[in-house]
């Protein structure tokens, strides 16, 4: 049975909200106008619609969570933040295609957007366009210079298509830019694992296991280079 590797990281942007006719109903008076005595309906503005689709995606309504998204970019075509979140929630939501499309839209609108890249490069190669996807995290790593996340998801990549050596590379790159990620030993265990370095590979698994005490995926792997299960990874 193949081990599977962990980390996604969704990334959820969040933009201050304004001040707007959501304080007017919240009761603060304005010069002039009692609102106690009748309260104004709350009239939603893009941020307001952004806010409340990032609540329903923490919770994980994605349909709702898309709804909203898309209400606020209506209201605002340039949004490149919600068209990020939209994306996540679409990819959540089994629509991968469409995330893409986000994606691309979102990096059109803000031209430097390493979060942007990331997701789409995930969303490449999780549709199997394995060289498009390394040119996007390749070019998350270089408008972010510190961006974990992002080394182990190229790395991930990588790995899946053979390059042990590249991936156990930027394996080390997130783990030296993050000292503790447990998820990164655990995916630098499996590239040893691939290349044959089974010491290697336990003392990652360990130190997996030593930064995140309940990892089962860590147990089973450190279980499997120490001939106590047979599977492989």
């Amino acid at each position: 049975m193949k081990a599977a590797r962990v980390l996604r990281k969704a990334v959820l942007i969040v933009v201050p909200v304004t001040l707007g006719f959501a304080a007017i109903a919240e009761g603060q008076r304005l010069p002039g106008v009692n609102v106690l005595a009748s309260p104004a309906p709350q009239i939603m503005d893009p941020e307001s619609h952004y806010n409340t689709g990032n609540n329903y995606a923490d919770k994980g309504e994605y349909e709702a969570a898309i709804k909203e998204y898309r209400a606020g970019i209506a209201m605002r075509p340039n949004f490149p933040e919600a068209r990020l979140n939209l994306g996540l929630a679409l990819e959540a939501n089994g629509d991968n295609d469409e995330a893409i499309t986000e994606y691309r839209t979102a990096i059109t609108e803000q031209k430097s957007f390493p979060e942007a890249h990331m997701n789409l490069g995930v969303a490449l190669d999780k549709k199997g366009d394995h060289d498009e996807a390394v040119k996007e995290f390749h070019l998350a790593i270089a408008q972010r210079s510190k961006y974990p996340e992002a080394h182990v998801s190229l790395a991930n990549s990588l790995d899946d298509h053979g390059d042990h050596d590249g991936a156990i590379a930027e394996y080390r790159a997130a783990i030296n830019l993050q000292k503790n990620f447990p998820e990164a030993h655990y995916n630098l265990g499996l590239a040893l694992e691939h290349k044959g370095d089974m010491t290697g590979a336990a003392e990652e698994y360990q130190t997996a296991l030593k930064q995140r005490g309940k990892f089962p995926e860590a147990q089973a792997a450190l279980d499997r280079v120490q001939g106590k299960d047979k599977s492989t990874p």
